[in-house]
């Protein structure tokens, strides 16, 4: 009987190891190829990272897939200069749809990006509780395709790891992400 039981308890076990992984809870885009973008700010501000699934078909590049995120994520905004950069990112963390970019007045946000000409070293996001910011001499946002160093031009594949950090200006790998757990309240328990 005892021997029953360990095997009973071994396959339930084993059953439930291989049961399907939980399906990602952002998805954004359209399309049968996917990969991962993952946006970390570096900051005490809430959670560290914003990361979604992006999906789209054909070829794709880092832009559009940071462009899709921008375009659909409500919560995600950006300012790019009087160019085409990317200059800045926010996320609204409290859900208050809050997104603005305000440089000596606000911005408009077209799919979720700001565009200007002036010095935007003194841009301001939405909020002093979202995660927002800018580059500088010293720290700036980089993008890394699966930990290489890349640009806005490259091109990603399907499963691809796309990260946008803000880090040293001379940084040339993701830093390793940080996990900070809560401690638990024990009424909670």
């Amino acid at each position: 009987m005892l021997k029953k039981i360990i095997i009973a308890t071994a396959l339930f076990v084993a059953g439930s190891a291989m049961s399907a992984t939980e399906p990602a809870r952002n998805v954004l885009g359209e399309g049968s190829q996917t990969t991962t973008l993952t946006v970390r700010w570096g900051d005490d501000v809430a959670i560290d990272n914003l990361a979604s699934t992006v999906k789209f078909n054909g070829t794709a590049t880092v832009g559009d897939i940071i462009n899709t995120a921008l375009a659909e994520d409500p919560r995600f905004y950006a300012l790019k200069d009087g160019g085409d950069s990317f200059v800045a990112f926010g996320f609204d963390t409290n859900g208050d749809n809050s997104e603005a970019i305000s440089v000596g007045g606000a911005l408009e946000l077209i799919a979720g990006v700001a565009v200007t000409a002036d010095d935007y070293s003194a841009a301001k996001g939405s909020s002093d509780y979202d995660h927002w910011k800018v580059n500088s001499d010293a720290t700036c946002w980089k993008i890394f395709v699966n930990n290489a160093e890349a640009t806005c031009e490259t091109t990603v594949a399907t499963g691809d790891d796309v990260v946008l950090e803000y880090t040293a200006a001379d940084a040339t790998a993701p830093a390793e992400p940080v996990i900070s757990m809560r401690k638990l309240d024990s009424k909670a328990i």
